[in-house]
């Protein structure tokens, strides 16, 4: 212990020496570098617009001199592309989904995509110089603050504060190297890189295949409507029902999806969810296609869906979010809930681990059910297997998530299954998870005509559009008054491959 203090004593008097030997200024100049830069470091988050895109910058003082770009839900690329102590992370927070489709379909070039690059970053280097200055001379006016420091040594820590970051920043201008990321370091989906331009090449040549025939397929559409309403007898007062599920980021189902419902004249839509890959930030504005609709639309949370999607289509005037409530819309009653597993369970989980947590959180849905104050028409659920307690206790149960439709009467439930309505997303070479089991996945969606008081379902029409969307048929199952499908136990149709 006496040893203790006597070291302590000893180093207060080389500090006390040394602050009477240093002018008054060394410490406040210091404290103001350093806090400077800690403020750039914590603050130090900007945006920068690269048109489509929007980007997040963070500056981080790091031993790995290196610039980090985060593509969620993709994986991320980094390289070693200066010689200064920083670590520069880059990742995407907003994207205008047309105008990046319309970018991607005139097909640039390498050298394009770099110059429009360096445009972008050559005119936001002024601003971000000036926010690192002003940034670095706010912790240097912390620092000189805490101090209790003189104005003269106060103004110096303010100006060690603002000078360090913008050197730092400076010599990473000077020595930065674009060319270092053609040898990057690749992770999560992105390291199958060739993969992944295959699939913006594919995807891109679909876009433009698909958009110019959706003015036909719509007329198509209509009239194969038309011959089945004219073929068959489905009362006017029926309840036109267009339910989709796993569109998985791709706007071509959405192009679809709203065509099938100006055609057909719904009057809902409902949606099973797995509207996105991953529900990242970048992702939420696409959600918003929603508001296409000029129809009520409810929709659930998809095992690929994060609670911000569900927040972000809660915001859009025709869209009801359920998560364990019911409503009440055109006369059907309908009681919705989310899916347990999220996109991070989705990535980190095996397939049988998901399974348990659905199979555990079924006995949740029962107990929800259960304190209902009525009782639904129909459930909505992302994966059927959560609503297993309800079978013979709602008349419909719809869901997705199989990436084929099927549908199953069981103990007087009818449990429908839709496709994807995405085709598997445009983006299944990046998400491997995401692909057919036999090949490249049709759209599918399918028209439920309903009649209310009491509930019953009259007919069905399943829609699919195949070869890239280049193929459109439909097939209608009609159910005759008095016919009790709900009450037999038989599987009526599958286009599911065998096991799934």
């Amino acid at each position: 212990m006496t040893e203790e203090l006597s070291f302590k004593k000893k180093l207060l008097r080389v500090w006390s020496r040394a602050r009477t030997r240093l002018p008054s200024w060394t410490l406040p100049v210091i404290a103001g570098a350093i806090s400077g830069l800690v403020a750039w470091g914590l603050l130090g988050t900007f945006i920068i617009d690269l048109d489509p895109l929007e980007a997040e910058v963070r500056v981080m003082p790091s031993l790995q001199s290196k610039t980090v770009v985060e593509l969620p839900p993709l994986g991320s690329v980094e390289a070693e592309t200066h010689w200064v102590p920083l670590r520069f992370s880059v990742r995407p927070v907003g994207v205008a989904f047309t105008q990046l489709e319309q970018y991607i379909s005139s097909r640039p070039t390498a050298e394009e995509v770099t110059q429009r690059l360096s445009e972008a970053i050559r005119a936001w280097i002024p601003e971000f110089f000036l926010w690192t200055a002003l940034l670095g001379a706010l912790g240097g006016l912390v620092a000189a603050a805490f101090l209790r420091s003189k104005m003269r040594e106060a103004a110096l820590a303010v100006l060690a504060g603002a000078l360090l970051p913008v050197l730092l920043l400076a010599g990473t201008v000077f020595t930065y190297r674009a060319q270092a990321f053609r040898e990057p370091v690749i992770t999560g989906s992105l390291t199958a890189a060739p993969q992944f331009a295959g699939s913006l090449e594919k995807a891109s040549r679909q876009f433009d295949m698909f958009r110019r025939q959706l003015e036909v397929m719509g007329a198509t559409a209509f009239r194969l409507y038309r011959f089945l309403e004219d073929q068959s007898e489905i009362p006017s007062d029926a309840v036109r029902v267009l339910h989709l599920a796993d569109i998985h980021l791709n706007p071509v189902g959405y192009d679809l999806a709203t065509s099938i419902a100006d055609a057909f004249q719904v009057n809902l839509v409902m949606d099973s969810g797995d509207t996105t890959l991953e529900g990242s930030e970048i992702e939420l504005p696409f959600v918003r296609n929603a508001e296409r609709f000029s129809v009520p639309y409810v929709w659930v949370r998809g095992n690929h869906d994060s609670d911000a999607v569900g927040a972000e289509l809660a915001t859009v005037s025709n869209v009801t979010v359920l998560a364990g409530e019911t409503i009440t819309i055109a006369g059907l009653t309908i009681f919705g809930i989310g899916d347990p597993v999220t996109p991070e369970m989705t990535r980190t989980l095996p397939m049988p681990e998901q399974t348990e947590i659905r199979q555990r959180f079924a006995s949740k849905v029962e107990e929800v059910f259960e304190g209902l104050t009525e009782t639904p028409d129909i459930a909505l659920v992302h994966d059927r297997s959560i609503a297993s307690g309800l079978t013979g206790r709602v008349p419909f149960v719809l869901s997705g998530h199989a990436h084929c439709t099927r549908w199953i009467s069981r103990d007087g439930t009818l449990l429908l299954t839709v496709g994807s309505g995405g085709g598997g997303s445009y983006l299944r070479g990046i998400a491997p998870d995401l692909s057919a089991p036999g090949g490249d996945q049709p759209y599918e969606f399918q028209v439920l005509y309903l009649l209310t008081d009491p509930t019953r379902l009259v007919a069905i029409d399943r829609i699919r559009a195949e070869d890239g969307g280049t193929r459109l048929t439909l097939n209608r199952r009609q159910f005759e008054e008095g016919e009790n499908v709900e009450e037999s136990s038989e599987l009526l149709f599958s286009s599911c491959p065998r096991g799934v």
